[in-house]
């Protein structure tokens, strides 16, 4: 991330695992369901659950938005 930050790259990034920490500062992460389940420790059961889990998801990354067409309302 420090590498494509100094050369003005703008990253999308597929997230694996569950530390999204290192992930911060990326414009961009699409982790599909289980994903971000899995990272949030939420089950993701309705629009609430999601709405939680991606309000985890942007406080662990600060700038980084949370999109995937995967994300679908329950």
């Amino acid at each position: 991330m420090d590498i494509a930050a100094a050369h003005q790259v703008r990253v999308v990034v597929d997230p694996k695992g569950t530390d999204y920490s290192r992930y911060r500062g990326a414009p961009v992460i699409t982790p599909n369901r289980s994903e971000l389940a899995a990272a949030a420790g939420v089950e993701l059961v309705d629009e609430s659950s999601y709405k939680a889990a991606a309000r985890i998801i942007l406080t662990t990354c600060m700038q980084t938005q949370c999109w995937s067409p995967a994300v679908k309302k329950a």
